[in-house]
C-alpha cells in the first residue's frame, strides 16, 4: 500500500510545488544525512524550509502540503487524504529554498522522489549496506557472495 498512497500525497504535493517554485536541494545516502542536513540549515537559516522529520516518499509530500501525522490512527489517515487537496492550494512557504533530506530505503523510492523533487542540488553522502536490508532480492547472488 505504501506507493500508491504516496502517489495520491504526490499528486497534491506536486501541485504546491508548482505555486512555490523553491529551489531545491536535496541530502541522501547511507549515512551522514542528518549532519549535512543540519550544517546546511545552519549556514542557510530562515532563507530555506527543511523537511524535518520527513524523509520519505509519504513524508516529503506531507511536508509540502503542510500536513502533521500525530498517531497514524485510521481516523488521522482520512483526515490527512481529506486536507490533501485543500494543503495542495493554500499559500505557499515564504522561503523560495527548500532543503530536504531524502532517505530511499524503499526498492524505486529514490526514483519516485526525484521525480517529485527535480532537485537542482542533490548531496550523495554516501553509498554503504547502512539502510540496504530491502534491497538484497535485487542483488544477484553473485554479488552476495563476495561482500
Amino acid at each position: 500500500f505504501f506507493f500508491p498512497i504516496a502517489h495520491y500525497f504526490a499528486f497534491w504535493a506536486r501541485i504546491q510545488l508548482k505555486k512555490w517554485n523553491p529551489r531545491i536541494i536535496v541530502v541522501t545516502g547511507s549515512s551522514g544525512k542528518t549532519t549535512l542536513f543540519s550544517m546546511i540549515e545552519a549556514q542557510l537559516g530562515n532563507r530555506a524550509h527543511y523537511s524535518h522529520h520527513a524523509n520519505s516518499a509519504i513524508g516529503i509530500p506531507f511536508d509540502i502540503l503542510n500536513l502533521h501525522r500525530k498517531t497514524l490512527r485510521p481516523t488521522e489517515w482520512i483526515s490527512l487524504f481529506w486536507n490533501a487537496p485543500k494543503s495542495a492550494f493554500r499559500k505557499p512557504y515564504n522561503e523560495n529554498i527548500y532543503v530536504a533530506e531524502c532517505d530511499a530505503d524503499r526498492p524505486g523510492e529514490g526514483k519516485f522522489l526525484a521525480k517529485l523533487l527535480k532537485p537542482e542540488i542533490t548531496l550523495w553522502i554516501s553509498s554503504s549496506r547502512t539502510h540496504s536490508m530491502n534491497f538484497d532480492k535485487l542483488v544477484p547472488e553473485i554479488g552476495r557472495a563476495h561482500v
